[in-house]
């Protein structure tokens, strides 16, 4: 998924495939660019995967998203789109970072980074019945 298009002419969140991604970051990557447009962010970014949905969700501006996303439900002459907005404000309002709360939450935290695991001494044993053995889960 491309993150920063740079001169590559493609578009910000525009998916390619391996080999177009080889060809884009020989191109216009960071290695290949000269260093005022490096310093200036026009240089070709790609990730793959959790990690580059995290990255999008870090560059997501939710206070605008909200703002607009209202004015479509308040103003829009179809039901359809108004439901559509009311069903993604309803997600965009966890992420609020406006409104008060105990806890913010921050949209690129719904990525995981860190797989927790439970040690083995504290994993409950579970009994199969059928081979008559104890099983760790």
């Amino acid at each position: 998924m491309v993150l920063n298009p740079g001169l590559s002419g493609k578009e910000d969140g525009e998916l390619v495939d391996e080999l177009e991604f080889i060809a884009l970051d020989d191109e216009f990557g960071p290695e290949s660019v000269s260093d005022e447009d490096r310093e200036a962010g026009n240089y070709f970014w790609a990730l793959m995967g959790g990690s580059a949905l995290r990255e999008i969700l870090k560059k997501l501006d939710t206070p605008a998203l909200i703002d607009e996303l209202t004015k479509v439900a308040n103003e829009s002459a179809s039901t359809c789109k108004a439901e559509d907005a009311l069903k993604r404000l309803r997600v965009l309002k966890m992420f609020d970072p406006r409104v008060e709360k105990k806890v913010p939450n921050k949209a690129d935290w719904m990525i995981l980074t860190v797989l927790p695991v439970t040690p083995p001494n504290y994993a409950p044993w579970c009994p199969w019945r059928e081979a008559g053995l104890l099983l760790r889960t």
